[in-house]
């Protein structure tokens, strides 16, 4: 019962967010997922993550999500090229301090590509001319 409520809560949100609110309004809440799912995995999967290497992280991690709010453009992947970049370099400059070098820099590559990638995939659906029920089915399922 006690995740039941905050799972109704969070899905009468997106739901109304999806068909009532502005573009602009779902790329904030896409956002603030990318940030918050990044977050989350950079915690689980590096050993200690201090907080520049978190913030390194999070900041290059959402550029394909700032991609996707241009529409029409062909913006997500070269932007998600440039945060695998950074990621990669990162992870060379610190590569001395980290336990297993390959290990974090694999897993962040890993994070960057799995979790804003794929949302800002999400938004560019949401420009699309019938975006809002591509994206309804998608949560229904």
């Amino acid at each position: 019962m006690s995740r039941l409520i905050p799972g109704i809560i969070m899905t009468t949100t997106w739901v109304l967010v999806l068909v009532a609110g502005p573009p602009f309004l779902f790329w904030l809440l896409i956002l603030a997922t990318s940030v918050l799912g990044l977050r989350e995995y950079v915690k689980m999967t590096v050993p200690v993550p201090d907080n520049l290497s978190l913030a390194i992280c999070l900041a290059v991690g959402v550029l394909p999500v700032f991609g996707a709010l241009v529409p029409g453009e062909m913006n997500v992947q070269p932007l998600t090229f440039i945060s695998l970049l950074g990621v990669i370099v990162y992870g060379i400059v610190t590569y001395s301090r980290v336990e297993n070098g390959l290990r974090f820099i694999s897993s962040l590559c890993f994070g960057v590509l799995y979790i804003p990638f794929c949302l800002a995939q999400m938004v560019m659906i949401r420009f699309l001319p019938q975006g809002v029920g591509w994206l309804l089915v998608l949560t229904a399922v």
